[in-house]
């Protein structure tokens, strides 16, 4: 049931009691080559992944938090550009129980870290660069100095190459 009709609504009946809905299982279900995603970007040409690649790919992603310990509840953090990976990284994020949230790599190191420890990440994803308006934008430094903190002990980053 949906909601319960004989609780008035000014007494704040609850919606969807007892419902459990995993993004990624719904998102993962179809393993055809029927097109997923469509990405494209300054520096790279359009691309299609199918449903059985984004399948594929995000069970590796899942394999790899696991093997860092992550489980259900444990949050993932990306900064990075909008592309592929960062979904299929929160898919397998996901698809394991954990949170995932993320920063835009454009804003600076500081604001990142404040963004982080509002949700205490175990794992932080990174990009080595990305184009932003014809301009190419250097995440090295922003992570390193982000890693110096003393907030990240005992923290994993992963910086894939582009």
């Amino acid at each position: 049931m949906v909601i319960d009709l004989s609780i008035p609504l000014n007494d704040l009946p609850k919606w969807f009691e007892g419902a459990k809905l995993n993004l990624a299982e719904n998102l993962l279900r179809n393993r055809d080559d029927r097109t997923a995603l469509i990405t494209t970007g300054e520096d790279r040409e359009t691309k299609r992944v199918s449903y059985a690649e984004m399948y594929e790919t995000v069970k590796l992603y899942a394999a790899a938090f696991r093997k860092f310990g992550i489980k259900k509840g444990d949050r993932i953090t990306g900064y990075m550009s909008n592309r592929e990976e960062p979904i299929f990284a929160m898919l397998g994020a996901v698809s394991i129980g954990a949170i995932w949230t993320g920063a835009l790599p454009l804003i600076g190191a500081e604001a990142a870290l404040n963004r982080f420890k509002q949700v205490s990440p175990r794992i932080l994803i990174t990009i080595d660069r990305f184009r932003n308006n014809e301009e190419e934008i250097e995440m090295l430094e922003k992570v390193k100095e982000i890693a110096k903190s003393d907030f990240f002990n005992n923290f994993i980053f992963f910086s894939l190459k582009i």
